[in-house]
């Protein structure tokens, strides 16, 4: 078993956050997260946010810091933090859903994320971690 840790939080994007915005952070959090071995995902749905990071735990800790303290977001609710044993999401630096649009563009959407997930569900451990993360993911999208 390694020692990975975790978080997992929601948060309300404030208002003057784009779409633009967000898509040129995740351009510098995917090479951070390269340099300092962090992965996970990050969900975003009518201005809310659904993150999952996990790395090394004083490298996890770090991030959460930064991330806590970043202006671009409010109602910050940690819904897990501590030791997952083993990677969720061992190949995404960051990978990144946003799901908006039409009504029947937003159901396709949807429906694929939900497979993406059930689909994970059969690859990793049943932790702890990932069943909230999945729990969050279905509040997120209703």
């Amino acid at each position: 078993m390694h020692n990975i840790s975790a978080v997992i939080y929601t948060s309300q994007a404030n208002e003057n956050f784009s779409l633009k915005d967000i898509r040129e952070m995740l351009l510098r959090a995917k090479v951070f997260n390269r340099q300092n071995n962090i992965s996970g995902c990050l969900l975003y749905h009518n201005k809310r946010f659904l993150q999952l990071f996990e790395g090394e735990a004083g490298d996890v800790k770090a991030l959460n810091d930064q991330i806590q303290s970043d202006v671009r977001h409010y109602d910050i609710e940690t819904q897990f933090q501590g030791n997952t044993g083993n990677r969720l999401w061992e190949e995404w630096a960051m990978a990144f859903y946003e799901i908006s649009g039409s009504s029947e563009n937003l159901s396709i959407k949807k429906e694929m994320l939900e497979n993406q997930i059930s689909s994970a569900v059969s690859t990793v451990n049943n932790s702890k971690a990932f069943q909230i993360f999945i729990r969050e993911a279905k509040a997120l999208l209703d």
